[in-house]
């Protein structure tokens, strides 16, 4: 993965986590040591999968400051990930950078 060697490259310990969860949960994050990331890529299409997937990312710190979101379906779905994204930074006051049609850096709550 393109990815995965570029971050590599520049010293950072990758770790994919590719499997089935029951929930998204705190336990879940526990189980898999899950740490802050530099990279997530939201694939739900939908609405509420893609609000459910965000508000797991952000109760439990999954991304970190700088780290890269990207949506797989940003502007497919009217009302999907879009409508998703632009409700979690405006409910919980984060500050996104706009960087391609479907890639945001996260930059940290808005001062």
């Amino acid at each position: 993965n393109m990815l995965e060697d570029i971050f590599r490259s520049r010293g950072f310990d990758i770790t994919l986590i590719v499997d089935s969860f029951k929930g998204l949960d705190r336990e879940t994050v526990e189980i898999y040591n899950i740490e802050p990331a530099l990279y997530i890529n939201i694939d739900c299409d939908l609405y509420s999968s893609a609000k459910q997937a965000l508000n797991f990312i952000f109760d439990n710190n999954l991304l970190a400051v700088n780290g890269l979101i990207r949506y797989d379906d940003y502007n497919a779905v009217k009302g999907g990930e879009a409508l998703a994204h632009r409700e979690l930074a405006e409910e919980r006051g984060l500050e996104f950078e706009y960087l391609d049609r479907c890639v945001f850096k996260y930059k940290g709550p808005k001062q």
